[in-house]
């Protein structure tokens, strides 16, 4: 467990990058991640979306122009609320197949809220994490996400100087572990997850984009 998606996400990129090093992030995307790799001295290279995520030409020219890492949502992503299907995750994948040292970064910071099902990109990569958040389901406050990875990433991760300046990755809390697998927890998921969906129309992510 970790302090939210965005402490996962900085983890990874402290055990991994290093000040200088290029980062393909979504465009749009989530300003507080942007504000982050500029803190750390990361180089952004912006990728362009559509409502499937991004684009797999995009990609492949980020990658291309040297990106260390790759940070992609695959559902529910912010701004725009676009979510990756079957067939996108696969082309997203063959494009990260010609480039098999760089590290993915999955960050699935809504969940079950995001009302899709989530199509992953990270099978089959050498270098990897993928975040799962659950503090937008259970509350705010609690800033919880767990941080999966490849075993280098977790071993990295869990020692310091990755793990020294913020909470210990630590077990499931017991109230959360009470919700989680109560009822009040499922009928608070789908509540908050139509409540988004209301709010994230497909129409609404084209045009959104295209502004």
């Amino acid at each position: 467990m970790v302090s939210g998606a965005l402490d996962g996400i900085e983890r990874v990129l402290e055990a991994h990058l290093r000040s200088g090093d290029r980062v393909a992030v979504e465009t749009p995307g989530y300003a507080a991640l942007f504000d982050l790799l500029r803190a750390r001295g990361l180089m952004l290279l912006p990728v362009d979306m559509d409502e499937r995520g991004m684009r797999p030409a995009a990609l492949q020219g980020a990658l291309e122009r040297g990106a260390s890492a790759v940070i992609l949502t695959p559902r529910g992503q912010n701004p725009t609320g676009a979510a990756l299907d079957g067939a996108r995750a696969r082309e997203l994948g063959s494009v990260l197949d010609g480039f098999p040292r760089t590290l993915l970064i999955e960050d699935d910071h809504l969940g079950l809220l995001a009302g899709a099902e989530l199509h992953t990109t990270v099978s089959g990569r050498a270098r990897w994490a993928a975040t799962r958040s659950v503090a937008k389901a259970l509350g705010p406050d609690l800033r919880l996400a767990v941080l999966a990875g490849d075993p280098q990433t977790v071993a990295r991760v869990r020692s310091p100087p990755a793990a020294s300046a913020r909470s210990a990755t630590s077990p499931v809390p017991p109230a959360m572990s009470r919700s989680a697998n109560g009822r009040p927890f499922g009928g608070l998921t789908a509540v908050t997850s139509a409540s988004f969906q209301a709010r994230c129309r497909p129409n609404d992510i084209r045009s959104f984009i295209r502004s």
